[in-house]
């Protein structure tokens, strides 16, 4: 498939690498970049309207302070005509939804808590009450409460 993003650069894509509620992520000919086309009731967004909704919400998100040490794919272009975006390719990068697919056992809490440091768990939450991460990461905020107590 081909997208075109709102500078005119042209995206050839070379597989889906995930599916979700959100959208679908694609990898491009060009490795260090991939496009997430959204979802609404699963199914590709066509409704002008709702693109330019879409649009909207992203273009909130690319211009939100995110600490750069906190390591998600940011939106970087708006895809024209379709509601998506393009985004840089990140190292080891996965779909949350892998990470986090299913309930955490208290070993994998447990584990968590000794490798993932207190202040970047909060610094995700903020994020995702922000409506900056996905829901998903509500899995995690159960881990900061665990540890907190």
């Amino acid at each position: 498939m081909k997208f075109i993003d709102e500078y005119g650069n042209i995206h050839k894509t070379e597989k889906e690498l995930g599916r979700g509620g959100q959208g679908v992520v694609y990898l491009t000919k060009d490795k260090d970049v991939v496009i997430k086309e959204a979802l609404k009731n699963k199914n590709i967004i066509t409704d002008k309207t709702e693109i330019q909704k879409f649009h909207h919400l992203i273009n909130n998100i690319i211009f939100k302070p995110i600490p750069s040490d906190i390591e998600i794919a940011r939106p970087v272009a708006l895809l024209k005509d379709k509601a998506g975006y393009i985004m840089k390719m990140l190292d080891g990068m996965n779909p949350i939804k892998e990470l986090f697919s299913q309930e955490l056992s208290k070993e994998e809490v447990d584990k968590l808590k000794d490798e993932i440091p207190k202040e970047k768990i909060i610094q995700c939450i903020q994020l995702q009450r922000k409506n900056l991460l996905g829901s998903n990461l509500l899995r995690v905020r159960q881990l900061v409460q665990q540890h907190q107590k």
